[in-house]
This record gives structure tokens, sequence and C-alpha cells, in this order.
């Protein structure tokens, strides 16, 4: 399959992101186990809280430090279990298929 999975709103849909997952929340754990990654696109998530607030909706235990620390990879203020990718280096999306 390809990877990530990605799921966007209906042009005409006005559900949010949140109410979705928590509809939805064993479904889109399936997907992920049949995808490995899901990315949302075009959802109405304007802040990290926004987007924490909705995956919290999955029925997984969070990881508050899931990510080694390094240089370019600090915290964002007040986030419990969302990570930035890092600010000095590329560290994703850029390995050919081969390598996979």
């Amino acid at each position: 399959s390809k990877l990530p999975l990605v799921i966007e709103p209906l042009q005409d849909d006005d559900v949010c992101l949140k109410r979705l997952i928590h509809l939805h929340a064993e479904a889109v754990l399936d997907l992920l186990q049949t995808h490995g990654a899901i990315l949302f696109r075009g959802w109405r998530v304007s802040t990290c809280d926004m987007f924490q607030e909705a995956m919290l909706k999955l029925p997984l235990r969070p990881v508050a430090d899931y990510f080694p620390a390094e240089p370019g990879r600090c915290p964002l203020p007040k986030m419990a279990y969302v990570f930035p990718t890092n600010t000095l280096k590329r560290t994703g999306g850029y390995l050919s298929p081969e390598v996979l």
C-alpha cells in the first residue's frame, strides 16, 4: 500500500477532525494498521492544541517522550503529545523506495 494514507474532508463537509476521530476511532485504527501512517490533510486544525485533542480521541496510549533529544527538535510549548519535525535537518520523506 502507499504510505501514508491521506484522509481529507469532503468539499462540503463541515465535520471537525476531532469529531470524525471520536466517531470512527476503530476504523481509523484499522486504516493505520493497514497503511502504516495516516496524513490528515485539509482539516480545520489551526493549532497544535486542536491537533492533540483530535489525536487523543484515538484509543491509544500517548507517548510523551517518543523522540530522542537532538539539535533542532525542541518540545512545543504546553504540548504533551505533539512533537515537531527537526528544524535543522530533513528527517523524513526523502528515502528512495529501494532503501525502504
